[in-house]
């Protein structure tokens, strides 16, 4: 739960504006990433990864 609420709604847009899992996916396909996993929680989307 974010607080304050007050913050609550722009939070949300913002986490809603963001990259999906696969355009995150399509992007990082075009670097030399090894172990790369895009996946999606409660906050939006966690990136991992080594050079």
């Amino acid at each position: 739960m974010v607080k304050p609420k007050e913050i609550r709604p722009g939070f949300k847009t913002s986490i809603d504006a963001s990259y999906t899992v696969d355009e995150i996916k399509s992007i990082f396909d075009q670097y030399k990433l090894k172990n790369c996993n895009v996946t999606k929680n409660f906050m939006g989307i966690e990136i991992t990864g080594e050079k």
